[in-house]
């Protein structure tokens, strides 16, 4: 895939990244990866180490879970790369400084496998900030840190989250 899928609106993005044909998403989300550098790791350590914030225990959406920074992609943003700025923003009081990657997307399906159950596109990319300084928003979560690759296998998460945590590390790897 290549990175102009970046610059296309939310409708484009539907048509080129359609799936299924036989069906159409009732939203489209992105996953932030954010990785930083350990200079400190010790040898035995990967010095690579991934963002992820623990949702709020009050929070109705899967609480006490480790998530990655993202969300719904809105019809007000202009494009995907602009949703992907904004809510990483909005998480984590970051500014992205640069889209780097585009990782492969995958469809969740909520609900029994019929014509009624809701589909959801996520789209993965992988992002640089200006500083590594982090401030949550309290009303989604309580917590957040770098986790390195073996850290990872240990924490709570949905299985959306650990196939994007799992296709992230994996896109490091290579």
């Amino acid at each position: 895939m290549s990175l102009r899928v970046l610059s296309v609106n939310k409708a484009r993005c539907h048509r080129i990244m359609r799936l299924r044909p036989d069906r159409s998403y009732e939203t489209v989300f992105t996953n932030t990866i954010i990785f930083k550098v350990d200079r400190n790791a010790r040898k035995d350590e990967d010095a690579y180490k991934l963002l992820l914030l623990k949702v709020d225990e009050g929070n109705c959406y899967e609480p006490n879970t480790w998530v990655v920074p993202g969300g719904q992609i809105e019809d007000t943003d202009p494009t995907i790369e602009e949703a992907v700025k904004r809510q990483v923003l909005e998480h984590t009081g970051m500014e992205v400084e640069y889209v780097v990657s585009f990782i492969e997307p995958f469809l969740v399906s909520r609900g029994e496998e019929t014509q009624e159950a809701s589909l959801e596109l996520r789209l993965g990319y992988l992002c640089t900030v200006f500083e590594y300084r982090l401030e949550l928003d309290p009303d989604e979560f309580s917590a957040g840190r770098y986790f390195d690759k073996a850290m990872v296998k240990h924490l709570d998460m949905s299985e959306t989250t650990r196939l994007t945590v799992d296709r992230a590390f994996e896109w490091w790897d290579t």
